[in-house]
């Protein structure tokens, strides 16, 4: 949350495998009042297993994190790329919350990509350590990169790329 008030980089935050990257992601939006985040994930199961996340607020009503009244966001899930700009405009000022995967933005025409990016408020990259795919990197680039959080268990990669931003 400090990162994001005053930092002007990409924030990478690297935790271990199954000790709450997605639960992170929530309480960011929640603490930071998001209003309109794109979370992108690598594979459709990650899709599917985020999204049901954010839908009930993962655990964080479960242990008490957020009140029982708290309000559920509108999560809205993208399977295909859009036809038209009007098409973009239309599904997203119907969500707060677009959980989508990395394949389908990056491989969008740039100007729907720009689109995306001109209306959400923050971007989650989930295994964020795939960013420095071409496509990936090209469709990140489209952020403000204060906009951007990315999540990682493995901030180091095989090939020596390093990811950009500050760890957290």
């Amino acid at each position: 949350l400090s990162h994001l008030k005053i930092s002007k980089e990409i924030g990478t935050v690297v935790m271990p495998t199954g000790t709450g990257k997605t639960e992170t992601m929530l309480s960011v939006m929640i603490a930071n009042r998001c209003k309109k985040i794109l979370v992108t994930v690598p594979s459709d199961a990650l899709r599917t297993q985020i999204f049901d996340k954010f839908k009930t607020l993962g655990l964080l009503k479960k242990f008490g994190i957020v009140g029982e009244n708290a309000i559920y966001p509108r999560v809205g899930i993208l399977r295909q790329k859009f036809e038209n700009l009007g098409e973009i405009e239309s599904f997203f000022g119907e969500c707060n919350v677009v959980i989508t995967s990395m394949n389908i933005v990056a491989n969008s025409p740039v100007n729907h990509q720009k689109k995306i990016a001109e209306i959400c408020s923050h971007l989650f990259i989930d295994e964020a350590h795939h960013v420095k795919a071409s496509s990936w990197d090209e469709f990140r680039k489209q952020w403000d990169k204060q906009k951007v959080l990315m999540f990682t268990a493995t901030p180091f990669r095989n090939d020596q790329k390093r990811l950009e931003g500050k760890i957290i």
